[in-house]
Order: C-alpha cells, then structure tokens, then sequence
C-alpha cells in the first residue's frame, strides 16, 4: 500500500439504551480490514456487580496492528457533541495499536449525560471518528 495512506469513519450509531450490549455497523476500510464499535453496560456479560460502569471501544479486524487516530463521543438528542469520552492519538502523531482486542475507555454516564443523550423512545446516538493509518502495510 502507498506510504502515508489514511482511510477515515465518521460514523453516527446507535444504543437501545444505557444498558445492555450495543453495537455498530461494520464499517471496511480496504479489503480484508473492517472495524465496528460497542458500548456495554457493566452487568451485560453476567458481572455479578451492578453499577453505572460502561465500556465503549472499537475494534479493527484484518490487521494485527496498525496507527490510529480515534475519537469516540455521546451526542445529545440534536446528534450535537454531548461529551468526548475517548481521543487516542492525533493526525500528525497517531497512536500505535495491537487490535487482538477492543480498545476504548470505562465511563460512568452522569445524570446530565443520560437526561441530555436520551430520545423520546429511549435510544442514545453515538459517534466515532476513527482514522485508520495504513502505510508500511504490504
């Protein structure tokens, strides 16, 4: 592949709820290399303590490693910036990754992120904005 080659995903998703495990699209970014992303509340892999605690992470399939630049935020109910609850690395310097897993951030949502993030019929919005760098890449 062409040194210095980006591809980028800027994508809106969406939650049910602020409880249970929700999920993305798959997005593919070049042939053979996908990514999507989760938000999970805490209990939703049979924790046995219950709490506020979520997860929200993304996950590139069809590369071992690789440099990201990624941001991973709540939008209100006008789909405007809520909150930023994740930045990995930048454009001029992107964060090096071992992507065998997801990668994101704990969080408890606050009362204001919940009251500002819930819709009518409960859903919250989501967005990630995911730079995948790809060069050095055969």
């Amino acid at each position: 592949m062409t040194s210095g080659l980006a591809t980028s995903w800027v994508f809106n998703w969406r939650a049910d709820s602020w409880y249970g495990k929700f999920e993305s699209e798959t997005h593919t970014f070049v042939d053979g290399v996908t990514g999507h992303c989760v938000l999970q509340h805490s209990c939703a892999e049979n924790r046995k303590i219950w709490g506020q605690s979520h997860f929200i992470g993304y996950q590139i399939q069809g590369l071992d490693k690789g440099r990201v630049h990624v941001t991973l935020s709540i939008l209100d109910k006008n789909d405007q910036l809520l909150r930023t609850l994740l930045e990995e690395g930048t454009s001029a310097a992107p964060q090096e990754t071992d992507f065998s897993k997801y990668w994101g951030k704990d969080f408890t949502p606050t009362a204001e992120d919940m009251a500002q993030a819930a819709r009518a019929d409960g859903s919250i919005r989501l967005r990630v904005v995911l730079r995948l760098f790809l060069d050095g890449l055969a």
